[in-house]
């Protein structure tokens, strides 16, 4: 700049010297939204108020995006998440029925984010837990425990924002909730290890060729990943069907020409073995004869009637027996440590730099607590109540950019 004064001592000018700070930008993000879509979502406008701020997050966090920088994942879940034939494709599952397609995961695959795709799991039962035997019209289940409804599967790695949206206003609400396997089915797409995963859903032509490369490793590039955990509830009672009666040949037989059912009991007395709960009567054969009926295996058994109806109409009202008893024979329950499987997956997540936002909407203090507990921090955890849930998706796609600019 030029001197006014010191120009008489021959310094004419005088040379600024500045220092500029560029701020370190991350381009790539990876998001995994896991929604709650238990029966309570049905209620007060839950699901509606979730789909409108849900839609409104993906437009928020995908506008203006440099393409192929940013992905988003849907992982609806109730009582079990419903991964889609692909998905579930990838892992090493006995797959028995083309029904829906949930997986059984014990106690220490929540003790990180990774899940082996090698290890022999069990493929969730298409069942229904809930439809208290009160008919004996042979009536098909009603509520499935795995989210049966194509709308319900998991999305997987999108920047399509129309499709993602389209997604999210078809999910449809039922069933238990089961907090921690949905947190551990986004986590999962968030992790490092999952990379041949992502390479068999792109050989299915799920997943764009594009993210080869997902999920990112921070260690070789500068990602964001973040996951967005949402309860109305709390955790919930898991079911699962016995193993004795997961497979294999059952004593049900189906008429072929109107799905009436009958069962076999070998220790009824007398020739007359087979039972019809709709005539109350027992005959030398199933209903239709051999040649006009289909003995089922177990998968079609629970895909046709509820298991309260095989327990009471089909075992404990023609054999006298104890309704209860049949129930705890077919069904498998835990409810206990649900709880301390959540906690250890939150706590890998963080782990791995995984930012965790959690929001409840309207939910009990339990699920208050576990989501509260879940989250990054207090300050990205949210306890929000009606159309307040489309202000915790904007703070959160907020806070997002935010991130994206300055970490």
């Amino acid at each position: 700049m030029p001197t006014i004064f010191m120009n008489f001592m021959g310094i004419d000018e005088l040379k600024l010297t500045s220092a500029g700070a560029a701020t370190e930008r991350i381009t790539n993000v990876e998001i995994s939204l896991v929604l709650d879509i238990s029966g309570s979502m049905n209620s007060y406008n839950r699901l509606t108020n979730l789909k409108a701020a849900a839609t409104e997050f993906v437009d928020t966090v995908l506008g203006g995006a440099e393409q192929d920088r940013i992905t988003i994942s849907i992982i609806p879940y109730s009582g079990q998440v419903n991964l889609g034939k692909p998905l579930l494709d990838q892992f090493t599952v006995g797959q028995n029925h083309a029904y829906s397609y949930c997986m059984e995961l014990v106690d220490s695959d929540f003790s990180s984010i990774s899940l082996s795709t090698t290890s022999t799991r069990k493929h969730s039962a298409h069942f229904d837990p809930f439809d208290y035997a009160n008919s004996s019209s042979d009536t098909g289940p009603n509520l499935m425990f795995c989210p049966y409804q194509s709308a319900n599967t998991v999305m997987p790695f999108s920047d399509d924002a129309d499709a993602l949206k389209t997604k999210i206003n078809g999910l449809i609400a039922g069933g238990n909730t089961s907090i921690d396997i949905g947190m551990k089915w986004g986590s999962l797409l968030l992790d490092t290890n999952a990379g041949d995963v992502v390479d068999g859903l792109i050989a299915q032509n799920v997943v764009k060729t594009a993210y080869s490369n997902r999920p990112l490793d921070p260690d070789n590039v500068d990602v964001l990943k973040v996951l967005v955990l949402m309860t109305d509830g709390e955790n919930t009672t898991q079911y699962q069907i016995d193993d004795n009666y997961l497979t294999g040949t059952s004593n049900i037989w189906r008429r072929n020409s109107d799905g009436r059912l009958s069962v076999y009991h070998s220790s009824h007395y007398g020739s007359s073995d087979y039972y019809s709960p709709r005539d109350n009567a027992w005959y030398s054969s199933p209903v239709g004869g051999t040649s006009g009926a289909t003995q089922l295996d177990w998968a079609d058994v629970w895909n046709y009637a509820s298991v309260d109806y095989v327990a009471y109409y089909l075992n404990s009202k023609p054999m006298s027996q104890s309704f209860s008893g049949w129930w705890n024979t077919f069904i498998d329950s835990n409810y206990s440590n649900k709880n301390s499987r959540l906690d250890s997956v939150c706590d890998a997540a963080k782990a791995e730099e995984i930012v965790v936002y959690g929001i409840a909407l309207e939910a009990p203090y339990n699920g208050q607590q576990v989501i509260k507990s879940c989250a990054s921090s207090p300050g990205h955890y949210f306890d929000v109540d009606g159309l307040e849930i489309s202000t915790a998706f904007r703070a959160i796609a907020s806070q997002i950019s935010q991130l994206r600019l300055t970490q």
